[in-house]
């Protein structure tokens, strides 16, 4: 009888499980890059270096919380391509998020120093010191990211964060 009653909880659990991945399978498979945002009267679009359609669909499977799908795709895509500097962004957010700040800061650093004029890396690493509270050093880095990429949704969405740690309480 105690057989039973655990063959038919895991036969429960297993199906619940089947149904959830099969949901996320679904809700993954509806994820599709945003082209553009319109903002305070600019047309911001977020990684605009990022132009392979592969790539900008990873990018927003990360963005999306598929990172199965998303991982993935980017190594399809560097099976078929090889490794270039929209592969190695996609692939330095996939390991900040899977890997932590430390090792997604010496990703970003070596990926920025092999590519230093893809400026998504740079406000990728923007992003980075704001998570780590180098806020000061985020700042100047939005500064400069605001010269060279004004249209960048994580260029403004930036600046208003480290604004919003300026703002007193």
């Amino acid at each position: 009888m105690l057989a039973r009653v655990l063959l038919l909880s895991q036969l429960a659990l297993f199906s619940a499980h089947a149904q959830d991945a099969q949901s996320e399978r679904e809700r993954c498979a509806s994820v599709r890059p945003v082209e553009t945002i319109q903002f305070r009267g600019k047309t911001l679009v977020e990684a605009p270096d990022v132009t392979d359609p592969r790539l900008r669909n990873a990018n927003a499977l990360i963005s999306g919380r598929c990172y199965e799908a998303a991982r993935s795709l980017l190594e399809k895509y560097m099976t078929e391509e090889g490794r270039d500097a929209q592969a190695l962004y996609v692939a330095a957010r996939y390991v900040w998020i899977h890997a932590g700040t430390e090792e997604a800061e010496r990703a970003i650093d070596s990926f920025i120093a092999e590519y230093p004029s893809f400026v998504s890396a740079k406000v990728l690493l923007s992003g980075l010191r704001i998570e780590q509270k180098r806020f000061a050093d985020a700042a100047e880095m939005v500064i400069e990211l605001e010269r060279d990429a004004p249209t960048d949704l994580w260029v403004v969405l930036n600046g208003v964060r480290v604004a919003a740690q300026r703002v007193p309480d």
